[in-house]
């Protein structure tokens, strides 16, 4: 049986985690209406950009551009966005889960990161690891989005890569994630996104270097939409995640103040009993 000074500590600091637990909730809910409003801000862009670059492909004679070819082999760069910290649930658990089983498909793959946590678990893998996009913004934003996208054309530009995925965690309807991966280079077309319009389109200026431009801002916007998603997904999950072990810790403790009344009216019981028997 424990005693009361020992019930009574670990009260405290079930009651001290509690406290940090509850804090942190608060916070993630700040942080995750924030990057919900930035989210919904650009999801009406994120999802017309593709069935535009969709529509301009099909009615476009200069298909053959290098971004718009079919692969040239099976070497794959995979940028997978995680989080830099822990305490989120599944939310990492699940997209390494999902992205492993991706890559390994891959006969040559080649890993990129964006968060620590998923960064410092392809370190130790079998994989071809670039490393950890460093010296980045907590939150998303399109300049740095602007830069991955160039540093991933250079990987297909030069040869060093045939396709370039990109793996995440999707936000769905009332908070759900789910990892998902878009092929970001070559850029594949969705046949539903296109209009029924067919007349060939005719550029002004160079249709190859309009082309690459608007590829460019295509793939930009790819990688800073799914951001967007996966830092929302992450917050969700770790305002969850504070809420269980908030509750958790208020269900053990209450569990140990009914053990700590127990104790104490055990011990004043056998202290009358003990009484009486030296009064007789």
């Amino acid at each position: 049986m424990n005693n009361l000074p020992d019930i009574k500590n670990r009260m405290k600091v079930i009651s001290d985690i509690g406290k940090v637990t509850g804090a942190m909730e608060t916070v993630s809910i700040a942080k995750m209406s924030k990057a919900l409003s930035a989210f919904r801000q650009n999801e009406p862009y994120f999802s017309k950009y593709s069935s535009v670059m969709s529509d301009v492909v099909a009615r476009t004679k200069y298909s053959m551009q290098r971004y718009f070819s079919k692969c040239r082999g099976n070497r794959a760069v995979f940028l997978v966005i995680g989080s830099d910290k822990g305490l989120v649930g599944s939310f990492n658990h699940d997209l390494l889960k999902y992205a492993c089983n991706k890559i390994e498909k891959s006969s040559v793959a080649t890993v990129l990161t964006i968060g620590k946590c998923v960064s410092d678990y392809f370190a130790k893998q079998k994989f071809h690891f670039l490393g950890n996009i460093d010296n980045i913004e907590s939150k998303p934003s399109l300049e740095t989005a602007e830069q991955i996208a160039k540093r991933l054309l250079m990987f297909y530009d030069e040869n060093i890569a045939d396709k370039v995925y990109l793996i995440y965690n999707a936000y769905g309807l009332a908070g759900s994630m789910k990892p998902s991966i878009m092929q970001l280079i070559p850029f594949a077309a969705d046949d539903n996104n296109v209009s029924g319009y067919t007349s060939e389109l005719y550029y002004e200026s160079d249709d190859e270097a309009v082309l690459t431009r608007l590829y460019f801002s295509y793939l930009t916007a790819m990688i800073y939409g799914c951001w967007l998603q996966s830092s929302v997904s992450e917050h969700v999950q770790r305002r969850c995640a504070m809420d269980t072990a908030t509750k958790n810790s208020e269900e053990l403790l209450s569990e140990l103040s009914t053990e700590y009344n127990r104790v104490r009216q055990s011990a004043v019981t056998s202290e009358l009993a003990d009484t009486a028997r030296f009064s007789e």
